[in-house]
């Protein structure tokens, strides 16, 4: 029987259907300021990622259980007294700088008045592995000052110990804090307490709240990044996106390949925004913060470097021209020559073979792969990539299908417009800006894959990859953004902690230890492959001690 003129065969559609002109928001007028309208989901679903509404006696256990495990290490941090352990890796130079700036002159340069201070909290005699740099005025500090410069008013507060303690302390609550944001722009229930104890908890994050380095205080930063730009993005706050244009800013200006994660999602959003007022507005506060930022490196490199890694840089391995011994030997750091175009581009043609093993390392590594130290990233971003590779297939199999079939999915696509996938058929993407956070972060592994395949994650001093740690909070991005559904989530997370603990007990155990006791190994650990080709491979035969004889 012959359909009405003007009267729609509703009953045809499929329960899931999703007319075509609302896979995409409507255009905005220039300058309207609105948020970025989010495609809806197919009408009778519920959002993939939202269990449900309320606080069912599973989601109250486990935020229950994330306050118990975040109340207990912080404890734990403001009791440590990080004298306890070696000075190793970069902590000279964190807590040197920040004796500097806190004291005399107020300022980053080094002299022997700062070394006087450097003798009063009894840790090491001389502070050794200290970056410094040479200027007009004598010597200067020569690593990024973030870090020391948050340091100064808990130090002049507490105390040398517990000034450290307290700022450390801060740091690891406002990880917890800002995953717990990022994941609630878009997830509810019991995803989010557990996706964040598994990021915080289940890796090497916690470990580097005990000793004197930089790297919580980069995740943070970039955690406190990310989280602005995308709810500026998605409430069209204008506030909240200039502060994360800032925040952006603040981290290239700390380390410029840090400008590789955050530069797709960045650019993301600055494409989504509102008007071109708005844009400039995001634009002028990056080029604000990054010009007062820089002024620092500008001024102790004589003008050489806007940022930590040029100028004429040294490494104190035995002693500092400013301290009574002085030191016989200056050795120079080329730091600066590592990202220049000619290392670039000899790299692209040298470094292929070694990068595609440090690849493998990357993932599944003894003691630098995610699998070992960053479980729930490496889950995450695998179930992130399989929904991306399902979408473009489903793209994919629309276009080619042809002849009978052509009806059949030209139905299926009138009614969810370019959506369409062959899992199910719920026609869930990941949204852009995860896709964005995604991109970033391949990038940001290939960069390091390919121009640094023998030091991918942060030297012999490091703890797991650090490297990684410092951008992790974008995959908290993709897990709110990638629709992956809620049960996949908490499913991930208790598989991460589930590995973290079997892989890293002993770690995990004594996390105040992690840093110094890195030759500690389970069985199950002693089975992934042993990162040969790295830099720094002492660390794990010897732990703090250094082997003057190792086999290859």
């Amino acid at each position: 029987m012959p359909e009405r003129a003007g009267s729609p065969n509703l009953a045809r559609s499929p329960p899931n259907a999703l007319d075509l002109s609302m896979t995409h928001p409507l255009p905005h007028p220039e300058g309207a300021g609105t948020a970025v309208v989010d495609d809806p989901e197919p009408p009778g679903m519920p959002p993939p990622t939202d269990p449900g509404q309320g606080l069912d006696r599973w989601t109250a256990a486990c935020w229950v259980l994330l306050g118990l495990v975040t109340t207990w290490m912080l404890w734990q941090v403001i009791k440590f007294d990080f004298r306890t352990e070696p000075l190793v890796g970069d902590q000279a130079s964190s807590y040197m700088q920040m004796l500097s700036l806190a004291h005399d002159g107020h300022d980053l340069s080094f002299n022997s008045l700062d070394y006087a201070h450097w003798e009063v909290i009894e840790w090491m005699r001389q502070p050794y592995g200290l970056y410094f740099q040479a200027f007009e005025g004598g010597w200067a500090f020569a690593k990024p000052y973030g870090y020391s410069l948050l340091l100064v008013v808990p130090y002049r507060v507490f105390g040398f110990i517990v000034g450290v303690a307290f700022t450390n302390a801060v740091l690891l609550l406002s990880l917890v804090g800002v995953s717990i944001a990022i994941l609630r722009l878009r997830l509810r229930g019991p995803a989010v307490p557990l996706l964040t104890g598994a990021f915080v908890f289940a890796s090497n994050a916690y470990f580097h709240a005990f000793p004197v380095v930089v790297d919580l205080f980069l995740a943070v930063l970039m955690g406190a990044c990310a989280f602005l730009l995308v709810f500026g993005l998605k409430r069209g706050h204008l506030l909240a996106q200039v502060a994360g244009f800032g925040a952006f800013a603040f981290l290239f200006a700390e380390k410029t390949t840090l400008l590789v994660a955050v530069g797709p999602l960045a650019a993301f959003c600055l494409w989504q925004a509102r008007g071109w007022w708005r844009r400039l507005a995001m634009v002028g506060g990056f080029v604000v913060v990054l010009g007062v930022a820089v002024l620092p490196y500008l001024h102790y490199s004589d003008g050489a470097s806007w940022n930590a890694y040029g100028g004429e840089r040294y490494y104190g391995r035995t002693g500092v021209p400013f301290g009574p011994d002085g030191v016989g030997e200056l050795n120079r750091v080329d730091t600066d020559e590592t990202l220049s175009i000619g290392y670039i581009v000899d790299s692209l043609q040298t470094n292929i073979d070694d990068a595609v093993e440090s690849a493998a390392y990357y993932a599944v590594g003894q003691h630098t792969g995610l699998l070992v130290c960053f479980p729930i990233a490496l889950f995450v971003m695998v179930l992130a990539l399989a929904r991306s590779i399902r979408r473009w297939m489903g793209h994919a199999t629309a276009q080619m299908t042809t002849g009978a079939d052509a009806g059949r999915v030209g139905d299926d696509v009138a009614h969810h417009g370019a959506r369409i996938v062959p899992d199910g058929g719920d026609g869930r993407s990941i949204r852009p800006e995860a896709a964005a956070a995604l991109l970033g972060l391949g990038l940001y592994i290939a960069l390091y894959l390919v121009l640094f395949p023998h030091n991918f994650y942060g030297g012999g001093q490091a703890i797991g990859n650090r490297y990684f740690l410092q951008v992790s909070p974008l995959v908290l991005v993709v897990a709110a953004g990638a629709r992956i559904p809620s049960r996949q989530l908490v499913g991930a997370s208790l598989a991460a902690i589930s590995v973290s603990l079997v892989l890293w007990w002993p770690h995990h155990e004594t996390p105040q230890q992690a840093l110094i006791d890195q030759e500690r190994t389970t069985p199950v650990q002693e089975i992934l492959p042993w990162e040969g080709n790295q830099s720094g491979v002492n660390y794990w035969i010897c732990g703090f001690a250094i082997c003057d004889d190792i086999d290859d």
